[in-house]
């Protein structure tokens, strides 16, 4: 889930959330960078937890020693499992098939597209008007 979805179960702010995430971020594991960046349900509950400590006046040390104690900081390195990568690239590739069909449909409508141009300029050629006199025309004045 996104932060902006986490902040809005906890009913904080996102940009509240950011900080917290950013002064904790070993204990939050995510997975992806910038837009893409992925918390798990653990992470939500990690800043959920921070956020209840900070409304309560806990100090960032105190919250830092808590979280060591529960949690040690390489599990955000290590808290994708396998098939959870697994899940992230096939969804990945899953876009990017659908993309590739798309891009596939478009190129075929733009060789019709050639083909019928192609056969106009030849017609035009071959005895018909030039499209250079058809742009003449349709020119005002």
């Amino acid at each position: 889930m996104t932060l902006k979805q986490i902040a809005q179960q906890i009913a904080v702010p996102e940009s509240t959330l950011r900080l917290y995430r950013d002064e904790f971020n070993e204990f939050v594991p995510a997975t992806g960078e910038g837009r893409r960046r992925r918390y798990n349900d653990a992470a939500a509950q990690t800043l959920h937890k921070i956020v209840e400590w900070k409304k309560a006046g806990t100090g960032a040390n105190a919250i830092r020693q808590e979280l060591a104690r529960t949690q040690t900081p390489m599990e955000r390195k290590n808290s994708a499992t396998q098939d959870e990568r697994i899940a992230q690239v096939l969804t990945v590739l899953g876009g990017q098939g659908s993309e590739i069909a798309m891009l596939r449909a478009e190129v075929g409508v733009l060789r019709s597209e050639m083909g019928r141009l192609i056969a106009l300029l030849s017609a035009d050629q071959s005895g018909a008007k030039t499209m250079e006199a058809v742009q003449r025309e349709r020119l005002p004045g």
